[in-house]
């Protein structure tokens, strides 16, 4: 009896982990993501990322349509990009640099 007891409470806490860890990647989590920040920080508070190069960071939702770019240079975050249904494109490339270009960016929301 107390053996299915301590499964079942070991079962809930590995639960509220997982739950936690998915929750990572929220709008209000991704605006505290400041240029300056290390990667460390960065995964502290967004997660692992869906893909990673040497200065791009690709965090990738598909059943949320959250798409978050986060830009590096030498270690620390030059930029990041949000986009989703519900707060649209916000965010500031450092990749844009044509005459005419904006780098801040912010989109309409989808309704």
């Amino acid at each position: 009896m107390r053996t299915k007891v301590l499964t079942g409470i070991l079962i809930a806490v590995a639960a509220m982990i997982a739950v936690g860890c998915a929750e990572k990647l929220t709008y209000p989590r991704w605006q505290t993501v400041r240029e300056g920040m290390t990667a460390d920080a960065v995964k502290a508070t967004l997660g692992e990322p869906w893909r990673e190069t040497d200065q791009t960071w690709i965090y990738y939702d598909e059943n949320k349509s959250i798409n978050v770019m986060v830009y590096f240079d030498k270690g620390q975050v030059i930029g990041t990009m949000w986009s989703d249904p519900e707060h649209g494109a916000q965010g500031r490339s450092p990749n844009v640099n044509q005459p005419g270009e904006s780098q801040e960016i912010k989109a309409p929301k989808t309704k």
